[in-house]
């Protein structure tokens, strides 16, 4: 038989029947309160208000919380949707994407990149199969194909770079070795003139790809192979082999460490003298170990070179950096693959190349296996992870990067490359490493063009504000956003950035954009100043240093908000979990203030009913229940199963119906839920086992 208020308990939630407790004197513990009107369902204010408040617009206006963003750094660890790691991602200043824009400041503000310049540097076209690079005193060789490249006056050909010589095959691997510059093409070993170009076989020549030096050794590579030079000797060492091609050969903490397709190894060692005794100057012998610290799955899928796990493997910062499976790894390495640490970095994709220029460490991927358009990531220097992960340059045809030690005019640069390319070019940006923001009021010279820089909040939900705000007592049932909020500063008066008043053609090409996005990216809404249905830009403006702009009246459903509703303009069906709002700010132009601060300004509707009707009940929970109609409740219907169900429906949120005592039916959230053991005894009458406090509160039928 159907649980029915009044006949067989005293009351049913949800289609299960209740009994109330029983107090020592045979009272009921059940309250029952009209606290007067408080609205569930908020009705947004017309477009032409500056404010969305709720009930009507002639209620005064609302307290409201502030979620604020204003300690930056790029892309790191703790960035997951959800309230707990919204709030690590806030504390840790952590974001979702940042493009053009740098931390800068020890992280209290974003600045917006220096352009890029792009300039011809080569009449042939690149042979883009890999490339190599390496620095000698204030000389930066980059090897693309078989073309080399040496650095230049910028003002030779704006790239910085000069074209220098043509090896006769394409170049496998460049080092330095007792002061001389080597070149290797796989099957021989070249000498190189810095000043004059030429190429010549070295003396010591053999078959040769990756090139390193080592305790004064020059080391080689070739295939699966690893030979080196000891110069007391006179000859090359006996070939030690490994399991697979040698990727990668990085010098680093009194090691040296050789990345090859399976694996990561650490060939450690000192060169001594074989006759200490009768030569003990004569250096001709190198004790060494080398041990496997890392086997991994061999990763080729477009056979590009660059791809290849632990490929232009670099040091920096205390670690070693490579990508290894479709994945950018930090790797800090010890005296064995037992105290190897290892952590992934938010940088995927096939690689294209990896390089320190300056002191910023520059990754660049190709996001799918046969796509176009790679991301160039860049993480700076501070603190334990550099300041995370923001791009430089995203869906653009870069790839290569290398440093320029020659000219501080470009301490980063790449290739710029297309499949139909019939000359070379290189792009450098005009990064400026003797100033804290990174970039120059006279730039270097070079007419500005604007830079478009974007950042992406983390996903916020409506759980993520509501926490932030208190409220914790129960599931939210709406949140009503107010506005968006930005606040800039100039740099430092004129020393770096052009001093004001702001001319008009910086003005002009200024752009702020603030967007939100209903469905977790798929589309954007943009907020604009109500009166214009724009936003307008001038000095007076600017100077104010900030700016807030309102939602509008596509975040809502009549009559409704989300999370009740779906917003009006989303085709995407609410509310699904860790869905919520993404907010975007376009930051660009020819120059740009520093960022400081985002806000979010909101408010929470708590779970209120509409006439203000709620309840608390003690209810019975002791096993077996005996209704009112003398029957028993047994299986799913029995205490221990309807106590689960309860507690199911605080955290979810669900509104299911209620029948009171006098049998009439409600719709009601349950926003609170305690259970407790009762001992045996305690009161006259009382009995033994569980009760529970139920609280109950009345809400709108749509909801």
């Amino acid at each position: 038989m159907a649980a029915v208020a009044g006949q067989t308990h005293d009351v049913v939630l949800a289609g299960d029947g209740y009994m109330l407790v029983q107090g020592a004197k045979g009272t009921v513990t059940y309250k029952k309160k009209l606290a007067g009107p408080a609205p569930v369902g908020l009705i947004p204010a017309t477009n032409v208000s500056f404010e969305v408040l709720t009930g009507s617009l002639d209620s005064p206006v609302q307290s409201f919380k502030r979620a604020i963003w204003s300690t930056w750094s790029g892309l790191g660890q703790g960035m997951v949707a959800g309230t707990t790691g919204w709030q690590e991602a806030q504390a840790k200043g952590k974001v979702n994407d940042l493009l053009s824009l740098r931390p800068v400041q020890d992280s209290g503000a974003l600045a917006l990149c220096p352009m890029g310049v792009e300039a011809q540097v080569d009449t042939a076209a690149p042979g883009a199969t890999q490339y190599h690079y390496l620095t000698s005193g204030t000389i930066t060789l980059v090897s693309i194909g078989d073309r080399l490249y040496k650095t230049a006056d910028p003002g030779t050909n704006n790239s910085g770079f000069t074209f220098l010589a043509a090896a006769a095959a394409p170049v496998y691997g460049l080092g330095i070795w007792n002061g001389v510059v080597y070149v290797a093409t796989s099957a021989n070993l070249y000498t190189l003139n810095l000043t004059t170009g030429v190429l010549t076989l070295a003396a010591n020549n053999r078959a040769a790809e990756l090139v390193a030096t080592y305790q004064g050794m020059m080391v080689v590579s070739s295939g699966a192979t690893l030979v080196w030079w000891i110069a007391g000797v006179g000859a090359w060492s006996p070939v030690l082999n490994l399991d697979s091609a040698v990727t990668s050969l990085e010098e680093f903490d009194g090691a040296l460490y050789i990345g090859t397709h399976t694996g990561l190894y650490k060939l450690e060692g000192q060169l001594k003298a074989k006759s200490p005794g009768t030569a003990p100057t004569v250096l001709d012998w190198f004790d060494y170990k080398i041990n496997l610290l890392w086997r991994v799955v061999p990763y080729y899928p477009t056979g590009n070179l660059l791809e290849f796990n632990f490929c232009k493997m670099v040091g920096w910062r205390g670690s070693l950096w490579a990508f290894v499976g479709g994945q950018l790894y930090k790797i800090r390495p010890g005296s064995s693959a037992a105290n190897l640490q290892i952590e992934a970095q938010p940088v995927y994709g096939s690689g294209r190349g990896l390089a320190v220029c300056g002191r910023w460490l520059v990754a660049c991927g190709l996001p799918a296996a046969g796509g176009t358009g790679c991301t160039l990531w860049v993480n700076e220097s501070g603190g334990d992870n550099g300041l995370g992960w923001w791009k430089l340059a995203g869906g653009e045809n870069y790839i290569y990067p290398f440093p320029n030690g020659g000219y501080a005019q470009g301490v980063i640069n790449a290739l710029k490359y297309t499949a139909a390319l019939t000359t070379t070019s290189f792009v450098r940006w005009l990064f400026d490493q003797g100033n804290p923001v990174g970039f120059r009021a006279d730039n270097f010279g070079v007419a500005r063009t604007p830079v478009t820089g974007k950042v992406t909040l983390p996903l916020i939900t409506p759980e993520d504000l509501a926490a932030l705000a208190g409220a914790t007592g129960g599931k939210v049932l709406a949140v009503n956003l107010l506005r968006v909020g930005l606040e800039w500063s100039l740099i430092d008066g004129g020393v770096w950035w052009p001093p004001l008043p702001v001319d008009v053609a910086t003005l002009v090409a200024m752009q702020i954009v603030i967007e939100v996005s209903l469905n977790a990216g798929l589309s954007w809404e943009t907020l604009v100043e109500p009166l214009t249905g724009s936003l307008s830009l001038n000095a007076f403006w600017f100077n104010g240093n900030r700016i807030e702009l309102p939602v509008n009246s596509k975040f809502y459903s009549a009559s409704q908000m989300y999370p009740s509703a779906a917003p009006s303009a989303s085709t995407v069906l609410f509310p699904v979990p860790d869905m919520g709002w993404l907010v975007r700010v376009t930051w660009g132009g020819l120059v740009m203030p520093l960022l400081r601060r985002v806000w979010l300004d909101y408010t929470v509707a708590e779970v209120h009913p509409q006439t203000g009707q709620t309840w608390e009940l003690d209810i019975d929970l002791v096993d077996p229940l005996v209704g009112l109609d003398g029957a028993l409740d047994t299986g799913s219907s029995n205490a221990l199963s309807k106590a689960g169900r309860l507690s199911s429906y605080v955290s979810n949120g669900n509104s299911i119906t209620f029948q009171d005592l006098d049998g009439r039916a409600y719709r009601v959230k349950v926003i609170g839920f305690e259970q407790r053991r009762v001992a045996p005894g305690a009161l006259p009458g009382l009995n033994p086992g569980w009760q529970g406090t139920l609280k109950l509160a009345e809400v709108w039928p749509e909801n």
